[in-house]
């Protein structure tokens, strides 16, 4: 599927597969999953300057497949709405991102969205270089151990986010030791 106005939403239900074989999508074009377990498991996931989109219909979501593939500057979107809208599951048995190419990761949010890679994929090491968290510090993305078959991928947090943090705790700190109660010594 190619083109900017271009929107393929994915919603079967009751186990149904939407599409069970592989999935090109370019220029522009989206693709949206208003269900879980919408793309057959076998299947690749081929990006080319275009959006792969989970939507708010349900509070969780997963979603499993083979191999993604990113050429160009592409975008996965873990929360399009702004606000959170439940947990997020992306399951990848392989990632890889083309030299020259981005993927853009949006709405991420930790402890509440998940983007998996399994341990065996071929292609991460190179694919990691190329994500971009955004409104996390660029060129931070981590790899944590998520169980025994799968990485996470995540962002850093801005140094203001920790500062953001900080302050809180310290304020809170504040408000609680006036709270006390005091102890006189005789």
């Amino acid at each position: 599927m190619s083109g900017r106005s271009t929107r393929i939403t994915l919603n079967k239900t009751k186990g149904a597969i939407a599409i069970s074989g592989d999935i090109f999508i370019d220029s522009g074009a989206r693709i949206a999953l208003w269900g879980s377990k919408q793309i057959g498991r076998n299947s690749t996931v081929r990006l080319r300057d275009s959006s792969f989109q989970f939507t708010r219909a349900s509070f969780i979501k997963e979603e499993s497949f083979h191999k993604l593939v990113v050429e160009g500057k592409s975008l996965l979107h873990f929360d399009w709405s702004g606000s959170p809208q439940g947990k997020r599951f992306l399951y990848l048995d392989d990632l890889s991102i083309a030299n020259g190419a981005e993927l853009v990761v949006q709405g991420w949010r930790e402890g509440t969205h998940f983007f998996l890679v399994r341990k065996t994929s071929s292609n991460l090491e190179d694919a990691l270089k190329r994500i971009a968290f955004k409104e996390y510090l660029p060129g931070r993305t981590q790899l944590e151990d998520y169980n025994k078959d799968y990485w996470a991928i995540s962002g850093t947090p801005e140094p203001a986010t920790y500062g953001a943090t900080f302050g809180v705790v310290g304020i809170g700190l504040v408000v609680w030791r006036k709270k006390k109660p005091h102890r006189h010594c005789r």
